[in-house]
């Protein structure tokens, strides 16, 4: 009973804060980065799907993209993942940091549509 008393402090003392990341998993920047992206696939991928496509291959050969752009794994990111929402106290701000960002993307795609030129149109017999 004694030794498991001295375990049970050694383990607690040892253990890591809840708010302290383990070094596999993602910061809040990176993490934030990764999720807004996927938050994107996941709202525009049924548009570009086509009836013969195989929907599943397609949509994680999307996700492998992502993750491949950021330089991790699969691995990282379920980890990631899981880390981050074992600890909802800190998820706020990683979803303020996804609208943020979607935000930003929406104001600077649409100021680049503004300044498109406007589409030819075919002339009709002159």
């Amino acid at each position: 009973m004694k030794w498991g008393a001295w375990a049970l402090v050694a383990l607690v003392a040892c253990s890591q804060p809840a708010d302290q990341r383990p070094p596999e998993v993602l910061d809040d920047s990176a993490f934030v980065q990764v999720l807004t992206e996927i938050q994107l696939l996941e709202a525009t991928s049924k548009k570009h799907l086509r009836r013969d496509d195989d929907a599943s291959a397609v949509y994680r050969g999307q996700y492998l993209a992502i993750f491949e752009a950021h330089g991790i794994t699969e691995a990282t990111f379920r980890a990631s993942h899981a880390w981050w929402f074992d600890h909802p106290e800190l998820l706020l701000p990683i979803y303020d940091g996804v609208v943020e960002q979607l935000n930003a993307w929406e104001r600077d795609w649409g100021q680049i549509e503004a300044q498109s030129p406007p589409p030819v149109r075919s002339r009709t017999n002159e």
